[in-house]
């Protein structure tokens, strides 16, 4: 069912900014031990951080910031 502008503008006010370090959980070749950093605009982090998981090697993640978008 497609949404209305409404409804569209109300989800849009409930989006946060999250500031994710996301670092793999076995080292490989070249890894520094940093990880990475991504920024995810979501309402709801963990089932954003599930679907980003998908495919992708395990890795542990931790957020550092988290902002409410302009």
């Amino acid at each position: 069912m497609k949404k209305s502008s409404k409804e569209l503008a109300a989800q849009n006010e409930t989006l946060q900014d999250y500031k994710v370090n996301i670092t793999p959980c076995s080292p490989f070749k070249g890894y520094d031990g940093r990880g990475n950093n991504i920024v995810i605009r979501t309402d709801d982090i963990d089932k954003s951080m599930r679907a980003y998981q998908r495919n992708r090697l395990p890795f542990l993640w931790e957020i550092i910031s988290i902002k409410e978008p302009k």
